[in-house]
């Protein structure tokens, strides 16, 4: 049996907030900036915007966390299925920013 997460259990989200990407959670796929808690910031230098898409990379590799642990949790506990994977595809997507 797996150990209990000690993290904040998603739903996580991405928000612009200027020059600063909120990373918050509310347990709802798409919640309000406002609501909830913010995980984590990511800060996009004002001076350099040359690495934006890094950055807005970043933040999307890290709100995808809680769906990447939960699709290698399923493959562990389940094994290889086509709804294992399909979920397993589905967070990475989201890693990459395109979910």
């Amino acid at each position: 049996m797996a150990a209990e997460a000690k993290w904040t259990p998603g739903p996580w989200a991405v928000w612009p907030m200027g020059r600063v990407l909120a990373i918050t959670c509310t347990g709802r796929t798409k919640p309000h900036p406002s609501e909830g808690m913010h995980v984590a910031c990511v800060h996009m230098p004002e001076h350099n915007t040359q690495h934006d898409e890094l950055w807005k990379a970043n933040a999307s590799l890290m709100a995808a966390a809680p769906d990447l642990y939960e699709a290698l949790q399923r493959l562990e506990q389940f094994g290889h299925t086509d709804a294992t994977w399909d979920y397993a595809l589905r967070a990475m997507a989201k890693a990459r920013g395109e979910a």
